[in-house]
């Protein structure tokens, strides 16, 4: 399934620079995405889904530079891991490279390429399936790959020059001023370059030690990628977020998920799991973290994972002792 992240980074920076919260609101009921799907990190919102809401953004604000407003309100640290290498690189290519290598665990159909040219570093926006990401996404994408390494590192650096596919891209002055005020259009790709002076440049807020953990937690996300963005590991998710209702149904989720009941168990199925599977094995690991707290009943827990009675919950647990 191609998909990327839009939720709750783009939201914290799309509020704080719509003078009327609402905005988000309406933009993410327009383009079809829910509020579980926005405010769980976890989740992947399809591409067409994030398209449309930017898309609907542009056309209802009629702002060129959108994109880059938005991005400028997203804090440091939204994007954790990307963010902590950045800080934990020893210079300023150290950690561009580690933010566009790490790129994937953010959107997953497209990337940022670094080339290294004789006088100077250029990063390119690259879709490659050249279909899901708007102007006012990419204009995003950049803005806040800049901004969140001069945070990182402590040096108010700018790019020399921005590269755009069109003209629409950089209708802004202040977007234009904020990559270095120089332009170049009808590129191959969307980008920047930077001096290779701003690119060896050392990091004055270097984290020693830091990188070493992150490293790790990075091929841990990307081996897991595959299966954590599944129908299943999705549903899983679906599923932990919505126990505790009076009753959790293959339908309500599917309808979250924006498929039918059929297209989820089939594919489901192609998994080797289903719903009922799921719902069981999610049970079971809430139960295991809530039994660990002294300050919960049994009822309550029963409560909490959305059992119809305590004694449904107890015999619950008698089998997954036998199991």
């Amino acid at each position: 399934m191609k998909a990327f992240i839009v939720s709750t980074s783009c939201q914290m920076g799309l509020n704080h620079f719509a003078s009327n919260r609402s905005l988000c609101a309406k933009a993410l009921e327009a383009s079809g995405i829910s509020s579980l799907e926005a405010n769980t990190p976890a989740l992947r919102i399809p591409a067409a889904k994030v398209s449309r809401f930017w898309n609907w953004l542009s056309a209802s604000q009629r702002d060129p530079s959108l994109g880059f407003k938005v991005a400028l309100n997203v804090p440091f640290g939204a994007y954790l891991v990307p963010n902590l290498m950045a800080a934990g690189s020893k210079t300023v290519g150290e950690g561009l490279t580690r933010a566009c290598h790490n790129y994937s665990l953010i959107h997953s159909s497209a990337r940022l390429q670094i080339k290294k040219l004789s006088r100077c570093i250029r990063i390119e926006f690259i879709d490659d399936k050249n279909e899901s990401s708007s102007r006012q996404y990419v204009q995003y994408v950049l803005t806040t790959l800049v901004c969140h390494s001069r945070n990182a590192t402590g040096i108010d650096w700018n790019p020399i020059l921005l590269r755009s596919r069109n003209k629409d891209f950089s209708a802004s002055k202040e977007f234009q001023d904020f990559f270095g005020g120089r332009l170049a259009e009808y590129c191959e790709n969307d980008g920047f370059d930077i001096t290779l002076k701003v690119w060896n440049q050392k990091n004055q807020r270097h984290i020693p030690g830091i990188l070493e953990i992150l490293e790790s937690e990075s091929v841990r996300q990307q081996k897991s990628h595959q299966s954590m963005f599944s129908f299943s590991g999705i549903t899983e998710q679906m599923v932990k977020v919505s126990l505790g209702n009076d009753s959790i149904t293959i339908k309500d989720i599917a309808k979250r998920m924006s498929v039918s009941v059929r297209s989820l168990q089939r594919r489901l199925a192609e998994e080797r799991t289903s719903f009922e599977a799921i719902v069981e094995d999610a049970r079971r690991s809430l139960a295991h973290s809530y039994l660990t707290d002294s300050s919960l009943t049994k009822s309550q827990i029963a409560y909490l994972l959305g059992y119809s009675e305590p004694s449904a919950f107890l015999r619950a647990l008698k089998r997954w002792k036998k199991s």
